[in-house]
């Protein structure tokens, strides 16, 4: 064989291993070519990351004592979780900006007003006392006691629309007819679908109101609710859930007195947690120029609170602390629960403590288990996640204010101040109606993490 033929056998191959080398990579042109991209889904403030992963949810044959899931195994996707349950003084912020925004349409156009930022041009004139006077006399009322001035909280009123994301999706072959059968032999007729939704409405005495209404569909617009919700905790839930005690004190102090700014906020309904994270949201887009780029705050699935209670390096504990002791080496409780019959003090409490008195599960997320319970965005059924999915299951279903009441239960999760050890167990669930506060029952936050940075 001649020397260039050789050459030219050597370079025949060589092309030829190039060629399939490339044959299982992504193509150098412009279809398949992998995109580079700098961003990142930055860490919200007070969150902390709870990385995608696999566990079995449920609890173990000696749950019998409370109520479990049946043990599945599933899969979450990444999300940040806030490393505390929402405080009086964060909730406070969502109650006064209600407020400053109600007395703003008081005011009147100049005092709406905004820059581009989205910031008012105007300030509140709360030193004029001839403009604020008749607004104060509205929305304050007096103590009868000692006179001092009392916030009217029946008034404060939040109104957010929410989009049934799910619900488009499912009716997506019924708005258009030819889209609903496939079989082509089928003559499919056009008769119009229609679909409920909650609205706000004035009746007739002249007050908004929440309604369910009956709508055609029509395009995607008919799939938008419109909420109403009063944002002011019920302070009344300590007299009415711990009859016969103190807990009047409580109802005067616990959410407008400095001692707890740093406590858990409770007396506050599904509702109003789900309007809160609206609210949470609407305030991040505004300071966000990347506002679409980041997921909207909500409420923890079932699953996702699980998760997170069980974390990654303890999946076999009973308890959120990471393993099954009830006390520590020196005596000491690893969380906020009632330990005895009558013993609540003997974790050094007698109702909810301040958020992260007690150590951190390994993720760095506290009061996982007792202080107090949390709301999630599953609703209750006793079936629990065993027809769901395998991936992020949830059981996401929306009650209309036209439902029957026992469509408005909500999954709890945790257990609080006032519970056993058997019931904050990470695999113990319980429920409650979507408009029953409580005062041993709060909540916290979740946001889906973008991407795989």
């Amino acid at each position: 064989m001649k020397k260039t033929d050789r050459y030219m056998k050597n370079i025949f191959k060589l092309l030829l291993l190039i060629l399939l080398a490339h044959s299982c990579a992504p193509s150098s042109g412009g279809m398949g070519k992998k995109a580079r991209t700098s961003w990142r889904d930055v860490k919200p403030l007070g969150m902390v990351l709870v990385k995608r992963g696999s566990f079995v949810m449920g609890g173990s044959a000696d749950s019998i004592i409370g109520e479990a899931n049946a043990r599945r195994e599933i899969s979450v996707e990444s999300f940040w979780m806030d490393e505390s349950e929402v405080t009086n003084h964060m909730y406070q912020q969502f109650v006064n900006w209600v407020r400053d925004s109600i007395f703003r349409e008081e005011l009147g156009e100049e005092y709406l007003e905004k820059d581009r930022a989205g910031n008012y041009r105007r300030p509140i004139p709360w030193r004029k006392i001839d403009m604020m006077e008749p607004i104060i006399e509205k929305y304050y009322k007096r103590h009868p006691m000692n006179g001092t001035l009392m916030l009217r909280g029946e008034l404060l009123n939040y109104a957010y629309r929410w989009y049934d994301r799910d619900g488009a999706a499912k009716a997506q072959y019924q708005i258009d007819p030819r889209k609903r059968v496939r079989n082509t032999d089928i003559v499919v007729n056009d008769l119009p679908i229609f679909y409920e939704k909650d609205t706000v409405e004035m009746n007739d005495e002249g007050i908004l109101e929440q309604r369910t209404i009956r709508v055609q569909i029509t395009d995607d617009t008919n799939f938008i609710h419109d909420r109403l919700v009063n944002v002011y905790p019920d302070t009344t839930v300590w007299v009415n859930d711990l009859g016969n005690s103190i807990g009047a004190e409580y109802t005067q102090s616990y959410f407008s007195h400095p001692a707890y700014v740093n406590h858990p906020v409770v007396g506050v309904t599904w509702e109003q947690a789900m309007a809160y994270c609206a609210w949470r949201t609407d305030r991040t887009d505004m300071n966000s120029k990347q506002w679409i780029n980041y997921t909207p705050y909500r409420l923890p699935t079932e699953a996702e609170w699980e998760f997170a209670a069980k974390s990654r390096k303890n999946k076999d504990a009973n308890y959120a602390w990471g393993n099954n002791d009830l006390e520590d080496s020196k005596g000491c409780l690893p969380a906020n629960f009632q330990p005895g019959l009558g013993n609540f003090s003997k974790d050094g409490y007698v109702i909810a403590s301040s958020v992260g008195t007690f150590k951190a599960n390994e993720l760095g997320i506290f009061d996982l288990a007792g202080n107090v319970a949390e709301w999630t965005s599953t609703a209750y059924s006793e079936e629990g996640i065993s027809d769901g999915s395998a991936i992020n299951p949830d059981n996401n279903f929306v009650a209309l204010t036209s439902d029957p009441y026992f469509l408005k239960r909500k999954v709890v999760r945790g257990g609080s101040f006032r519970d056993a050890p058997q019931f904050i167990r990470v695999e113990i669930r319980s429920h409650e109606y979507q408009n029953q506060p409580r005062a041993y029952v709060g909540f916290r936050c979740v946001r889906t993490k973008l991407g795989d940075n």
